[in-house]
């Protein structure tokens, strides 16, 4: 399932760079759509809003406008609160949302929510054409694949920084404020039991006793419990706490900005997402021809510019054919970070989530 690196792009591609980059930017608005998909007008995107949604809008809904005329309406919701809502207005027969986010976990517990769109993405030709391997999911597509992963300031850790969950668990050896997701608790308590010792083959079904009390050893030096990526930053740049998980393009995001970050992913989760259609749309063609757009020679440019700006791999594969600046090392898919991360299991997870979650509530308000 893991996307080209950056370093497989060839001499051939590197020198067609130009022309290919002239050629996605001059031809967007030779993407056609389908009378049905303009007659709709719009679509809303729901996403987690912040710094993704920002770069997407930059990067893809507003040349996806230009280029077909249909407007992207970006709404901001928690991912714990997607699904809620989606259930509660699909009940209610007044679904508002076209595309949502979806992860491994969503598009096995939220299918009968979702769109089919053919066992190899029938429905959207381009995706079958453009797509990168494993991008293709049935009930969604993948854009994103990363990690819910450390990153420490170096700064106040001028002997070294952890290296791996259990380090982040050794407040004797590394001191310091935390701070954690308060609405993550599958991705918690895998690193809890990873920090306790338990391998990923014998990670599942996860031991739910066991990953609280070794979240009980770390609890009192919680800081922070986040709610949104933008808390997480906040906190980060406050000084409020010295080591934060975040989603593995924040990490970039901070370094960027001149922070003495290092990440660490060895034993934490790995984040892979995207979008589904709604299977009650109010925009299902328009959805589409925006998927479709998403994976198209013409948004090629715009979904590497895109990829860049979020330090994922492009799941278009004619945007690897444009070099990047980005070092294969820092990226979630450069093999010994991916290898690294742990892997869910939503077979096994399709039966303990209702039990995980109901015990983490309890846990997390003590």
């Amino acid at each position: 399932m893991r996307l080209g690196r950056a370093t497989r792009r060839s001499v051939m591609a590197l020198a067609a760079g130009a022309l290919l980059s002239a050629t996605a930017l001059g031809s967007a608005f030779a993407f056609e759509v389908s009378a049905e998909a303009k007659a709709e007008g719009e679509l809303v995107i729901a996403t987690a809003g912040g710094f993704l949604q920002e770069a997407l809008a930059k990067h893809l809904y507003d040349n996806f406008t230009a280029a077909t005329g249909i407007k992207v309406i970006p709404v901001t919701i928690n991912p714990q609160e997607q699904w809620a809502k989606v259930k509660a207005d699909s009940e209610a027969g007044n679904v508002q949302w076209d595309l949502v986010n979806v992860g491994p976990d969503s598009l096995v517990l939220h299918q009968q929510l979702l769109t089919d769109l053919g066992a190899k993405c029938e429905a959207l030709p381009n995706l079958v054409k453009n797509g990168a391997p494993g991008v293709c999911q049935q009930y969604g597509f993948l854009y994103i694949l990363g990690g819910y992963i450390l990153g420490v300031n170096a700064d106040h850790y001028p002997n070294g920084t952890p290296k791996n969950a259990a380090e982040f668990f050794d407040t004797e050896k590394f001191p310091g404020p935390r701070a954690l997701s308060s609405n993550e608790p599958v991705y918690n308590m895998m690193i809890a039991l990873t920090a306790d010792g338990v391998t990923q083959d014998k990670l599942w079904p996860i031991d739910i006793d066991r990953a609280l009390k070794k979240m009980d050893t770390i609890k009192p030096h919680i800081a922070s419990w986040w709610t949104s990526s933008d808390e997480a930053l906040r906190n980060w740049r406050s000084d409020e706490v010295y080591m934060s998980t975040f989603w593995a393009g924040r990490v970039t995001q901070l370094r960027d900005e001149g922070e003495n970050v290092k990440a660490v992913w060895a034993g934490f989760p790995k984040d892979i997402s995207g979008f589904g259609i709604l299977a009650k749309a109010p925009h299902p063609n328009a959805a589409k021809a925006f998927i479709d757009y998403f994976f198209s020679d013409e948004a090629a440019k715009s979904v590497f510019e895109l990829a860049e700006e979020i330090n994922y791999d492009p799941p278009n594969l004619k945007a690897l054919e444009f070099p990047s600046n980005t070092p294969p090392e820092d990226r979630a898919t450069y093999p010994d970070n991916w290898n690294a991360l742990l892997s869910m299991n939503n077979d096994i997870l399709k039966g303990q989530r209702e039990e995980i979650e109901k015990r983490w509530q309890e846990w997390i308000a003590q």
